[in-house]
């Protein structure tokens, strides 16, 4: 098996990983709290609509652009050949993560002090999030600790695509939509 072989199959298995998290995220969190016939809305809402939206707003459109890029590279995987480009499959996606990934970043702080503030004061809703954190999907892991997934997620597959064999890093600069504020820059990771 080539190196290449070896980083797409490796970056499938990765963000495929990551699109089942986003998906616990949507499916186990944000729908039940939008949805008012769900058995989670019983009597007043946990949360008020513009606080879900502040919470989840920027995660759908992350959710679809990892979830394209998954679908190509497993069927990259599944009809290999050495002619293929496991770099040029991500630099595909570019424009929807240059898109995606600012809003989710941009407002990260806020919504981790809305998702704590919360989870504090509105005892139903910090009894929906231990109930949803017992699920297996979740891995025992908080709604905290899986929001900060996207901030985590386009560093690491970064730090596998580098590689003379996959894709120089002058041409990973554009995948860096995520230094908007309170990331690191690729130039610092590079650098580094």
């Amino acid at each position: 098996m080539s190196k290449r072989q070896q980083v797409c199959m490796e970056l499938l298995q990765t963000e495929t990983n990551y699109v089942a998290i986003l998906n616990t995220i949507l499916t186990l969190f944000k729908n039940p709290l939008e949805d008012p016939s769900s058995v989670v809305m019983r009597g007043e809402p946990l949360l008020d609509s513009a606080e879900v939206r502040l919470i989840f707003g920027h995660l759908p459109p992350i959710y679809d652009v990892h979830r394209s890029l998954q679908m190509r590279l497993q069927a990259m995987v599944l009809s290999w050949s050495e002619d293929m480009s496991v770099g040029e499959a991500v630099l595909a996606h570019r424009e929807a993560f240059a898109k995606a990934y600012p809003p989710f970043v941009n407002n990260f702080e806020r919504v981790r002090e809305t998702l704590a503030q919360c989870d504090r004061q509105r005892p139903r809703f910090h009894a929906f999030l231990k109930r949803c954190q017992t699920k297996p999907e979740c891995g025992r892991q908080t709604l905290a600790e899986l929001m900060i997934r996207p901030i985590q997620r386009l560093g690491s597959m970064i730090l596998l695509l580098k590689g003379p064999c996959v894709i120089p890093p002058f041409r990973l600069l554009p995948l860096d939509v995520t230094h908007a504020q309170n990331s690191h820059s690729f130039e610092n990771m590079t650098h580094n």
